[in-house]
């Protein structure tokens, strides 16, 4: 079973890890605020301002698939794959970052072993909210 994932598609390497915004490890407008803030590194940060990076994502999905960890009849999916930046989401945005997971899912795994089934569902995060 996976689950909160909050892949980062605009996490940037080198991004300030501490920042104004409600989500840091992104291209950021406000580095001369902090001019002493570690870098984002290319993997990710053991923080809780930055989201995982679609390097690491891919890196994971790989790695269990080339080692055919599974040993499993089916993936479930419990969802929360958006980013910690609520309020900033879009319908567009939603939909891009599921389907790059799902795409993922079956690139690195589905496809190394095909008698996988994938079973995903949406989390608490992954919604848009229309009248926001």
């Amino acid at each position: 079973m996976l689950t909160d994932l909050h892949v980062d598609p605009l996490y940037k390497e080198g991004a300030p890890v501490e920042c104004p915004n409600l989500l840091c490890c992104r291209e950021s407008k406000h580095k001369s605020i902090f001019p002493n803030v570690r870098a984002a590194g290319k993997y990710g940060e053991p923080s809780q301002n930055c989201d995982l990076p679609p390097a690491t994502f891919e890196s994971m999905l790989k790695f269990i698939g080339d080692k055919k960890l599974f040993g499993a009849d089916f993936v479930a999916y419990a969802g929360d794959s958006i980013p910690h930046d609520q309020g900033m989401e879009t319908f567009e945005s939603v939909r891009d970052i599921n389907n790059y997971i799902s795409e993922q899912m079956q690139k690195h795994i589905g496809d190394v072993d095909k008698t996988i089934e994938f079973y995903p569902s949406i989390g608490n995060h992954d919604t848009f909210f229309p009248d926001k």
